[in-house]
């Protein structure tokens, strides 16, 4: 199975799975599940750079920058510590700082 993403002015509206390109109107760019080609799997709402030819996430916060692999990063650094399954923090947009969970209020 073949997975496609309609592309609109450079973002992801729509994803179709099929065995061959979708002959709706519009231009449809194959994607990946695994990632093999064009960087990643295409979000609905992310973009696509047709000059790389890479799809890209969306920007998760305003200060993050886009590297040179295509990945967002922040602004600091994420603490050493970090670790998916055992300890995670939060980025606040407003000042510019990772959080520990610990310190999160909710």
């Amino acid at each position: 199975m073949s997975y496609w993403a309609k592309i609109k002015d450079g973002v992801v509206e729509q994803i179709h799975s099929s065995e061959e390109q979708p002959t709706a109107e519009g231009v449809w760019v194959e994607t990946s599940m695994d990632g093999d080609f064009r960087k990643r799997y295409a979000f609905i709402g992310g973009a696509y750079d047709s000059v790389n030819d890479v799809f890209i996430n969306k920007q998760p916060f305003p200060s993050w920058v886009l590297n040179g692999d295509f990945e967002w990063e922040p602004p600091i650094t994420m603490p050493d510590d970090f670790d998916v399954r055992t300890r995670f923090y939060y980025w606040d947009e407003a000042n510019q700082v990772w959080i520990p969970p610990e310190d999160v209020e909710g």
